[in-house]
């Protein structure tokens, strides 16, 4: 029996299609409640600068004469890194969903830097929102059983940390989503090759790739699975050729339309950007599996380690047998082709979209291996794979539940991801707003001593808040960081007359009211006596989530 078949009955009502309305709804809605909930993650400042600066730019080659120009460079002068970018720094970073950020800024009137962040918080949710929209697409293209794509995708939306980074994270959450937009076009192209899908293809490649220069494995796997049709059917280069060459034509239209860094030399800067992001320079170290190591020379295993430590064990369990049979089937019609043979690398095309997912996963794998690329923060840098893995997800339960042929052991199945799916609520609840910080049941209790936690600094803005609370309408209270995480950044999301009542002295400084830390360092902090908390200092405050603890305030007896 069929997955497709298991559920004919209600997809013949009309009301699953409500169903679906429902889902995604209730999804959208509780993305509007709570927004506004998360802090400021340590990156956000400077994609803030990032938009204000292109925007600027470009009215200035297009608008020169514009009167308000001194007085908008003035208003960027007073931003993170602003000098930086105005002397030719940063300025390869693709810019195009800060810039659209800022756009909305200045179409609603939008002056305080809380309210700013708030918006770019509420769009990157958008964002992400519109990629499980398209990924319950992409499993419906692949199952047609739309009860079973809302399952996948609801476990899409509620994996913990993917969650809470879908409303801050506006650099590896939205690279990934339209990614995931892409890919829905490439294996809509595997059904119909029309110029409309391959110009689709071709532009969300493209508006990935200058998100992340890594979005060009997206074309790059075009090219290979087209390789690999011509090289089966001698007629289909003949009878495709125009879509070929009209797929990568439009992609580095978009590239370049997107991408201002490549206005003046589109092929020698997209040379220098690739070299740049393809092994990026960042000279600190990592808290890995309790020790401090070199983000730029981390184990093989750090990703597949942090995948698995950040993600509820169901979905490691799912994954593994996806790729296991993906894989299987892969390797198994590699080794039957033959030049007298006629049988395919692929037998069919949902095999054929398989395989696409499957090479999505591992090939970004080798690129880093092959270039030694640095990375750091978990596994954030390698997101955009989550959407592979969790069709991975979708063709192991399909798998399991095909294999199954007792009616009553296909309940207890049903029974048990209706439970899993409740236990994804719960965390989202309890965790809330740090999921961030999740961490599966076999390593939450020593997560402390092992890994870094809220490297984002989200939490700060609570810390702050207590020290509000606590002091009342006190001014000049002054706070000293223990930690790496740059503690002012909170202060751009708190109410005007909150700010000035601050004073923060960086690590260095001493006899302070407060010390803060989230024991997050770019060293170790044994030999960093800026980290030292002072004896006379009290433990007033802790933020914890389970046995996760993310940061502390000491004040001064």
């Amino acid at each position: 029996m069929h997955l497709n078949k298991l559920f004919d009955k209600n997809n013949e009502k009309k009301s699953v299609k409500f169903l679906v309305y429902l889902f995604f709804s209730f999804f959208l809605l509780v993305g509007i409640i709570i927004y506004k909930d998360y802090g400021l993650s340590i990156d956000e400042p400077f994609h803030r600068t990032t938009g204000h600066f292109w925007y600027y730019m470009l009215i200035s080659k297009f608008l020169p004469n514009l009167e308000s120009l001194t007085t908008f460079k003035s208003y960027i002068n007073e931003m993170e890194w602003s000098y930086d970018f105005f002397d030719g720094k940063f300025n390869e970073y693709g810019p195009i969903f800060d810039l659209f950020s800022v756009l909305f800024e200045y179409l609603f009137n939008i002056t305080s830097a809380e309210q700013a962040y708030k918006l770019k918080h509420f769009l990157t949710f958008i964002t992400f929102f519109t990629s499980g929209i398209f990924f319950y697409k992409i499993i419906n293209l692949r199952f047609e059983n739309k009860i079973f794509t809302i399952l996948i995708t609801f476990f899409y939306f509620s994996s913990p940390r993917i969650f809470a980074e879908s409303f801050y994270n506006c650099k590896d959450i939205v690279f990934m989503s339209f990614c995931v937009l892409s890919i829905y076009y490439l294996l809509k192209s595997f059904e119909k090759t029309s110029l409309k899908n391959i110009i689709l293809f071709s532009l969300f490649s493209a508006i990935a790739t200058q998100i992340r220069v890594m979005g060009v494995q997206l074309i790059f796997l075009y090219l290979i699975f087209f390789l690999f049709e011509v090289l089966e059917n001698k007629n289909y280069f003949k009878k495709y050729k125009l879509v070929f060459f009209v797929c990568f034509l439009s992609f580095f239209f978009f590239l370049i339309l997107f991408w201002p860094f490549l206005w003046e030399n589109p092929i020698a800067n997209f040379v220098k950007i690739f070299f740049i992001f393809s092994n990026y320079h960042w000279n600190f170290d990592v808290f890995y599996l309790g020790k401090y190591v070199k983000a730029s020379n981390l184990p093989w295993h750090y990703i597949p380690m942090w995948i698995f430590v950040s993600t509820p064990l169901m979905y490691i369990f799912f994954y593994i047998i996806g790729i296991f049979i993906t894989g299987r089937s892969l390797f198994l019609n590699f080794l039957n082709l033959s030049e007298t043979s006629d049988k395919k690398l692929w037998n069919e095309k949902n095999q054929k979209k398989d395989f696409l997912m499957f090479f999505y996963i591992f090939s970004p794998v080798f690129i880093i291996i092959i270039f030694n690329s640095t990375i750091y923060g978990g596994w954030r840098h390698l997101y955009f794979i989550y959407p592979g893995l969790m069709y991975m997800f979708a063709l192991s339960v399909n798998f399991i539940l095909n294999k199954l042929r007792s009616y009553k052991i296909k309940k207890i199945i049903y029974l048990l991801t209706m439970l899993f799916c409740i236990n994804n609520i719960y965390i989202l609840i309890k965790l809330h707003p740090y999921q961030n910080v999740y961490f599966n049941y076999v390593v939450e209790k020593k997560a402390n001593r092992l890994f870094e936690i809220d490297y984002w600094g989200l939490a700060n803005h609570e810390a702050i808040n207590y020290i509000i609370n606590t002091e009342g309408l006190k001014k000049n209270i002054s706070i000293r960081t223990a930690s790496f995480t740059p503690l002012s950044y909170s202060k751009k999301i708190l109410k005007e007359n909150d700010t000035a009542k601050f004073q923060f002295d960086g690590t260095t400084n001493l006899n302070q009211d407060y010390v803060f830390t989230n024991y997050h360092y770019e060293k170790d902090p044994k030999f960093l006596k800026k980290y030292f908390i002072p004896k006379d200092y009290k433990k007033v405050f802790t933020i914890k989530r389970g046995n996760i603890i993310i940061n502390e305030i000491y004040k001064k007896n």
